[in-house]
């Protein structure tokens, strides 16, 4: 007798956590080049092993199911390596997201909500912070460091070099994109035309800006609280609770709850 379909005891969905669009990644990277490169191979070694076994009876062919069974292993193996430095980079990616998350928290005692990983149409906000002094997008980039000399960030106002190079990615231009979403998602769902702040967090490096008034901020996560504080009032605290509960209706819109087995 087939047992009921039970529905979840949650009303709603909750809130995404910090870095878990990249732990998602980890984990589809691990399935695709990892699973899938090791069973194959599994297979073909166990089949190789079994001929190799039938060496002592009559017509054996262990050499032939031997040479494929080691073509797929080196496939594999190649693609565990490049697995292995993809999960690694998004690792760093993640856990500087989720150090960065600590920070933002600490701000709540001044009064800002703090939403983590909103996801749009084929990308994500990493992180949103909803305050008096107005809405920050906070995009995080966590780069590994050289082993000698500072790991500094250039800054002039329109463009940034990382240890003295661009990055493949204009990370400027990323972020300024990110805050007119934001602005235009609250926008369209309050009505409200409120202030967005595009913000650059970079943990663990030494920020380097040449320009007084920088429209985009590039930051140490330690900087952040600072620069926020020199800020004027800009919301209220209906504004804050009006433009918080919407885009914790729109985070939760991304799944639906349904029945799930016993």
């Amino acid at each position: 007798m087939a047992l009921p379909l039970r529905r979840s005891p949650l009303r709603e969905e909750p809130l995404r956590v910090a870095g878990q669009s990249l732990d998602e990644e980890i984990q589809r990277v691990i399935r695709r080049d990892g699973y899938e490169a090791l069973l194959p191979a599994g297979l073909l070694a166990m089949v190789a092993l079994w001929e190799w076994i039938r060496w002592y009876v009559p017509t054996p062919r262990p050499g032939l199911m031997s040479l494929v069974a080691l073509v797929a292993i080196g496939w594999a193996g190649v693609k565990l390596y490049r697995a292995r430095d993809i999960v690694r980079r998004l690792q760093l990616g993640r856990n500087g997201e989720r150090a960065v998350a600590e920070v933002l928290e600490q701000l709540r005692v001044r009064g800002y909500r703090v939403f983590h990983d909103i996801q749009g149409d084929g990308f994500n906000v990493d992180h949103l912070l909803v305050g008096p002094q107005g809405m920050f997008v906070v995009e995080t980039k966590t780069r590994s460091k050289p082993t000698r000399g500072l790991a500094t960030i250039r800054y002039d106002g329109e463009s940034l070099t990382v240890t003295g190079e661009r990055p493949h990615r204009e990370p400027i231009q990323q972020v300024l994109a990110l805050a007119r979403w934001v602005s235009d998602l609250v926008n369209d769902s309050t009505s409200r035309n409120c202030f967005v702040r595009p913000v650059l967090l970079y943990p663990g490096r030494y920020i380097e800006i040449t320009v007084k008034t920088p429209s985009v901020w590039v930051l140490n996560p330690r900087m952040l609280a600072a620069f926020i504080t020199r800020e004027p009032t800009r919301l209220s605290v209906e504004d804050i609770t009006l433009i918080s509960f919407h885009i914790s209706r729109y985070v939760r819109s991304g799944s639906k709850f349904g029945h799930v087995a016993p």
